[in-house]
């Protein structure tokens, strides 16, 4: 209900986006898959709506469903007039998927899956720094040295360790960039 969360956001001043928004193609029921994924599509487009409205950024998960997602994304930028742009969370998607977002003014944001994952840590080093961001995805996909057991937020430390390395630069210098990078998607101070 649309408006338990108007209320919340009136009642609440630490709110600095709207997520997690977005599709998940990943287990459709069988024999409705085309049905879900237009329910998700309409559904997407009114969270888009929401954020749009109140001048927040958005957190998108997409799973198995890059392509419909950037059109998504488009369609809300061509909708909605205030549209913020947001980020595109846990990112496991390709380059061509990753520029996409990035030129539609999003960011892109990796998990531990980019310390145990090549392709996906490989494929944040190619990325502009300036397009992204790192998390852990709390409680899953820890990264070594603790894989396997339930991650925490200190652990994106490791993130921005295998990231900077992967970049050839140093952990502060890469945290910093980063830390920056999130300050101005979400208009926060840290």
């Amino acid at each position: 209900d649309p408006l338990v969360y108007e209320e919340i956001l009136k009642s609440c001043n630490k709110i600095v986006g709207i997520g997690e928004c977005g599709l998940d193609y990943y287990r459709l029921p069988l024999g409705e898959e085309k049905k879900m994924r237009n329910k998700q599509w309409v559904a997407a487009l009114a969270q888009f709506e929401f954020a749009a409205k109140h001048r927040l950024p958005v957190v998108v998960h997409c799973r198995d469903a890059h392509e419909d997602m950037i059109s998504v994304i488009k369609e809300a930028n061509a909708s909605f007039s205030n549209v913020r742009r947001g980020v595109i969370h846990c990112f496991t998607g390709n380059y061509a998927e990753a520029k996409a977002y990035i030129q539609e003014g999003w960011m892109i944001s990796f998990s531990g899956i980019a310390v145990f994952a090549d392709e996906v840590g490989d494929l944040a080093a190619k990325l502009p720094l300036e397009s992204l961001l790192i998390e852990t995805d709390s409680p899953y996909l820890t990264p070594p040295p603790y894989r396997g057991k339930r991650n925490e937020p200190s652990y994106v430390r490791y993130v921005a360790e295998d990231l900077a390395r992967r970049r050839n630069m140093s952990l502060e210098e890469f945290a910093s960039a980063v830390t920056a990078n999130a300050c101005k998607m979400f208009s926060i101070n840290v």
